[in-house]
């Protein structure tokens, strides 16, 4: 499939696809080049277990960031 941006875009698409936010026009052009590209099947499979990761991640709590150099320095 080629856009009109070129080969190189439709392949970036692949991680849109993966987390779900492409619209449906979007993710059935992809859809049809995916049908055909060795490459994007691939990196589908690498990246199918992204979005659950990214969900848990969102469920920690927030980490407590650690004292910046000059403030650590400054406190002895």
């Amino acid at each position: 499939m080629q856009s009109s941006q070129g080969q190189g875009d439709v392949h970036e698409t692949v991680g849109a696809y993966a987390l779900g936010i492409l619209d449906d026009a979007e993710a059935t052009a992809f859809e049809a080049h995916l049908a055909t590209c060795e490459w994007c099947g691939q990196q589908l499979d690498e990246l199918a277990g992204m979005e659950p990761m990214l969900a848990a991640l969102a469920d920690l709590p927030a980490a407590q960031g650690t004292p910046a150099i000059g403030e650590s320095l400054a406190a002895r």
